[in-house]
């Protein structure tokens, strides 16, 4: 797997990628890592199958339900971000989530300590991204801002589309995003309170329900 660079990022990019990053190795061996050494709970897609690494690097990150900060290893690929937490006794890599970059939005925090970002979306929730130096802040926020134009060029989101990336539910971050989904949503031919106020989802499974015809139900217990 080739990693790519900007022209105009060549010389600061080839700097960064050969600084140790993790355990001793520079970005470009941890690219070497991850796609010659299995993942802990990955799920869907090879990893193979979402092309070339843009950039990588150890991070902290922290969504609005969380209270502190934790260590993530992240990595952009042309139209995902892959979200890894690090064990760092075995040196080692557990998945953690695939976040399309389809109607992602980047917002830097100028006045958060450290180096940090946020990133929000119809499909995702909020992320905090603090940076470990101002270099690697200012080539995520460069590199995420220029492949979240290509992905909504090429994917261009609205709620239908939401659904179609979402559905069917294989994996358990596409599970959570629904959860989100259907409470931010209008849900056509909802009948009764609004859902908010039946509480939490529980659970949620995808069934067949025989009726006048046949469908696709999604069963959801609060």
């Amino acid at each position: 797997m080739f990693l790519v660079r900007l022209p105009e990022e060549m010389h600061a990019t080839v700097c960064l990628f050969q600084t140790e990053a993790l355990w001793g190795r520079t970005q470009e061996e941890l690219a070497d890592l991850l796609i010659t050494q299995p993942i802990s709970g990955w799920e869907g897609m090879n990893i193979h199958s979402l092309g070339e690494i843009i950039w990588s690097s150890l991070v902290f990150l922290r969504s609005y339900c969380m209270e502190d900060m934790c260590e993530c290893y992240i990595v952009l690929f042309s139209f995902h971000l892959l979200i890894l937490s690090v064990d760092h006794m075995k040196k080692a890599f557990i998945y953690e989530g695939l976040l399309p970059l389809a109607g992602m939005h980047l917002r830097e925090i100028a006045n958060a300590i450290g180096h940090t970002f946020e990133i929000s979306g119809s499909m995702i929730e909020s992320r905090l991204v603090s940076c470990r130096s101002s270099a690697d802040f200012n080539m995520w926020v460069q590199h995420l801002q220029h492949q979240i134009k290509t992905a909504n060029a090429h994917c261009p989101v609205s709620p239908n589309n939401n659904i179609a990336f979402l559905v069917p539910c294989d994996e358990q971050w596409k599970k959570r995003e629904l959860m989100r989904h259907l409470w931010c949503n209008t849900i056509l031919k909802w009948e009764g309170k609004p859902i908010q106020h039946l509480g939490r989802i529980q659970y949620l499974t995808m069934v067949q329900v025989a009726s006048g015809c046949m469908g696709v139900t999604y069963n959801i217990h609060h």
